[in-house]
């Protein structure tokens, strides 16, 4: 079954709006545990993962979650006490 052209929905391309490319998410601190192979597939090492944690974490173990982007962004998600 075809949908009638008039009740497609609208996409940006359609509204001449600009998108960006998606960015892969991917997790390089688990449960205080560091990513070493995705460290490495940006060419960096423990010692950049620590600078990007330090202003709110000291030590890598303290982490329960961290994320990397492909634009090198690191989010650094803790537990709500």
């Amino acid at each position: 079954m075809f949908i009638d052209t008039q009740y497609q929905p609208v996409t940006p391309i359609d509204m001449n709006i600009a998108t960006q490319p998606f960015t892969l998410i991917r997790p390089i601190i688990i449960e205080g545990k560091a990513n070493v192979s995705l460290l490495r597939e940006f060419g960096k090492d423990l010692n950049w993962l620590s600078t990007k944690i330090g202003p709110t974490y000291s030590e890598i173990r303290d982490v329960i979650l961290a994320t990397i982007d492909d634009n090198e962004n690191v989010r650094v998600y803790s537990n709500p006490n």
